[in-house]
């Protein structure tokens, strides 16, 4: 008896509601899941919120294109002005939710042992492992030009977040200016989320820059 063939497992896609393309959904990606709340939307990076959902690049085109594609993918009424729901909105959004997720995929990472403040221990990784991301906080100071930190900026291995307040609050100690996460997964995740955070950052930029411009007013 011939069995009969077995599905394929199929990649799954979404649409952008900015740019209009469609594509795999599979990370590393720039698309971030919104979901529709009362009064607004809600970024979900984890991709697991309850909601009817829509996605949008995180880039400054693709922010600024997005309300009237929400307004489509959410079912919200066109030209509404609920809160979270104008350009500048979502990129303020997005920025404000990467903040927070960057702050959770820290907490994990520490849960699993896999990050450490390199002001309290030697440089070298854990367990022989290779630092797979710095993140230097944006008042590390002379901190900043270490030679381990140094060497993850050349090497595209690092950015900048936080305080060393914000840091150390997240590792369990007073402050660090900075700290080495070598779990490989949250390390991807975090470079996902802070290009999306530098996305939103441009965008508010060119949104204001419009507002100046006389032709805006």
């Amino acid at each position: 008896m011939s069995r009969s063939p077995q599905p394929r497992n199929r990649t799954r896609t979404r649409t952008c509601v900015g740019c209009g393309k469609r594509e795999a959904v599979a990370r590393p990606s720039q698309l971030v899941r919104v979901v529709a709340r009362e009064g607004g939307v809600e970024f979900d990076f984890s991709g697991h919120a309850q909601g009817r959902g829509a996605y949008v690049h995180a880039r400054p085109m693709c922010l600024a294109q997005a309300p009237r594609g929400f307004s489509r993918a959410l079912r919200m009424a066109h030209g509404s002005t609920a809160p979270g729901h104008s350009a500048a909105a979502l990129a303020s959004g997005l920025c404000a939710a990467s903040d927070r997720r960057i702050a959770s995929l820290l907490l994990a990472a520490r849960r699993a042992r896999s990050v450490r403040a390199m002001e309290s221990q030697a440089p070298g990784g854990i367990e022989g492992q290779v630092d797979r991301l710095t993140i230097v906080a944006v008042d590390a100071g002379e901190a900043a030009s270490s030679a381990e930190v140094q060497r993850a900026v050349a090497q595209g291995r690092a950015f900048a977040w936080g305080t060393r307040a914000d840091l150390g609050a997240l590792l369990g100690t007073t402050a660090a200016a900075s700290c080495a996460v070598e779990h490989p997964s949250l390390a991807a995740e975090l470079f996902r989320t802070r290009a999306a955070a530098d996305a939103a950052s441009v965008a508010i930029q060119e949104t204001m820059q419009r507002s100046r411009r006389p032709e805006a007013r």
